[in-house]
Formats: C-alpha cells, structure tokens, sequence
C-alpha cells in the first residue's frame, strides 16, 4: 500500500450543509453527504473512514478509472495498424488498467475555488502498455441545485485510447444492501456479457427481461442466479448502450435511482455512449466501511457512464481513440434531490 504525505483530501460545502470530499490519490471521490426528504444529512457512497481504508480498498470505490476503463480482452488491441499489450490483472485480461492505472497514482491539485477542485495527471507514453503521453484533468464542482459533475479533459501527444470514468457506489440508505433501490434506465438496448465479463459483441433488446428498467423496478426484483448473466456477473454488471448523439450535444439522462426508504435520489446524465449498472455481487473489504461493518456484496450499486468495455476490439461500439489533433472532453452529472 502507498504512503505519501502529500496525499490531501478536500471538501466542498453546500449551503444546506451537504457536502462532498474528494482525494488527490486516485481522484477519488470519497464521500458524498446528503439530505434525506426529513432534511437530515447522512452518507450515500460506499467508503471509508480514512485514506489508509480508502487506499486498501479492492473494489475501486470512487476512483477515476484510466486509462481505460472496465475490461479489454486479453490486454491487447491496435491502433493504426500497431500492436499493444497491456497490464494483465483479471485472469488473462486488463481490467482498469491494471496495477499502475490511475486509480492508484497521486494527482496534482491544479486549482481549488468553493464549488471545485481540478486533479491533474500526466501519464507517460507507455505507462500499463498504453502509447502517448497523456495530460488528464479531472474536475468536481458541486453546484448549488446538489449537482455532482466531474469534468474529464485530456490531451495526447500520440494516438491512443482513452476510456475515464468514476467508479463511485451508491447507498441512498445509508446501509444494508440496495436490492429495494428503485432504478430506472432509459435504455432499449444492453450487451450480453460472457463469463469473463466482456461483450460477446451480442446487442440484447431489453424489453420484457430481467436487464428491462425502462419503467422502474428495485434492482434485486428480476435476478435470477439460474440465468447465466446473472450467475456469471452475481448479479447485474452489465452495459446498457445509448443512441448515438452528435459531438458536443448537452448530457443525456442515463439512469436514476430512489430509496423509498430515505426519500433520496440521484440520477446520472453523461456525454458518454454507455453506463456500465454494477449491483456490486463482488463486494468486499478488509477493512470496515461507513456504513459500520465490512464491505458485503450489494452494499453499493455502480453507475458508470463510459464507453462499452472492449471497445478498441469491437469495431462496432462507439469508439474511445484520441488524436493529438484534438482534445478529450467529456462530462459526468450526479443529480441528487428527495421526493415525498
């Protein structure tokens, strides 16, 4: 486990006294407190009570995940007709980059105001296998309607890949598993997934399935550990696929979730094609959380807007290559707010 004393963590305040912290190691977002429909404040992302937890972490709890994010098929993909081959961390593939993606390197602070903070990475040409010297800017503001958005720039002075997202688990009771979450995803479509968690390249109608949450349903209604997908990825851990929009169009909704428990919500909007929904069958941790009590499976759901995993192999997805010639630029939006 790293140590370095100049790991810092900071927190942006609401108003109402909601507030968020996040963590030059990782970029990670570490806590997000918010009101309930009483108005009381309490804790809604998976996490720890302090860096050394936070930095033993398995489960990527609020990490910036880069330089790609989610799984590439045996570490290995080209661009421009040249090979590369990546760190090997999940069985034979990458998984998020392996052990020296972002997640575990120490980000600059590049600037500070009373609604934001800006992390700044430079990741060398070669770095986990990746080609280009890559320039990373990650922003957090918290705005005064309880919006979360991270901001994602980045320049490269090579062609490669680039896939950044944040790898936050939601609990809007503050505890317990979130099986009786209310989630709705405004998607027709979601990728079938084989038992190494990458896309068969199979795109699945969702209508009239267990992955159908176009109308709203509690995330543990409809699964099943008799159907593959579901044994396999213990539960949801899925790609569900967006239509394509035009270069600089504004964020479009990609899921909301609600507790009738606390009355909280938070939706998600993104520039991104796709949202990988992790129910968190994996979870784990040695050390105990917030929620008092060691990490179990389903104490946080994942809303990770993204591009699809495998995408540098699957032509057919939307695709995440970045050219000196222009600059990486993309947004992600927490909404959070009560209902009665």
């Amino acid at each position: 486990m790293m140590q370095d004393n100049r790991i810092e963590v900071c927190r942006i305040t609401h108003p109402s006294g909601a507030y968020i912290e996040v963590c030059n190691y990782g970029a990670t977002w570490l806590s997000a407190v918010m009101p309930d429909r009483q108005g009381s404040l309490g804790e809604v992302l998976l996490g720890y009570n302090d860096v050394e937890a936070m930095m033993s972490d398995p489960n990527y709890a609020g990490r910036t995940i880069g330089r790609y994010a989610n799984r590439i098929r045996k570490g290995a993909f080209s661009l421009f007709g040249k090979a590369y081959r990546l760190e090997i961390n999940d069985g034979v593939n990458s998984n998020h980059s392996g052990p020296s993606g972002m997640s575990f390197r120490l980000f600059d602070i590049q600037s500070r105001t009373k609604q934001s903070v800006t992390f700044r990475y430079f990741s060398p040409d070669g770095e986990g296998g990746f080609p280009g010297n890559v320039d990373v800017f990650v922003t957090y503001t918290l705005t005064e309607d309880l919006k979360v958005c991270i901001d994602y720039r980045a320049t490269t002075d090579a062609p490669t890949i680039l896939n950044l997202t944040n790898h936050a688990y939601f609990n809007l009771n503050g505890g317990g598993d979130i099986y009786s979450h209310i989630l709705h995803i405004p998607s027709k479509q979601m990728l079938e997934t084989d038992y190494e968690f990458l896309p068969t390249g199979k795109v699945l109608d969702v209508a009239d399935t267990p992955f159908d949450f176009s109308q709203g349903k509690q995330v543990g209604k409809d699964i099943n550990p008799d159907l593959e997908q579901f044994r396999w990825n213990r539960g949801y851990n899925h790609c569900y696929m967006f239509e394509k929009q035009d270069a600089g169009k504004e964020c479009r909704l990609m899921a909301e979730l609600r507790s009738q428990e606390t009355g909280r919500s938070v939706s998600l909007s993104s520039t991104y094609p796709s949202v990988q929904i992790y129910s968190g069958g994996f979870l784990g941790s040695s050390c105990p959380t917030r929620f008092g009590r060691y990490a179990l499976p389903a104490d946080g759901i994942a809303l990770e807007a993204q591009f699809a995993p495998n995408t540098p192999n699957m032509p057919q997805f939307p695709q995440c290559t970045l050219t000196p010639d222009r600059e990486y630029s993309h947004r992600i939006v927490y909404r959070f707010g009560t209902f009665e």
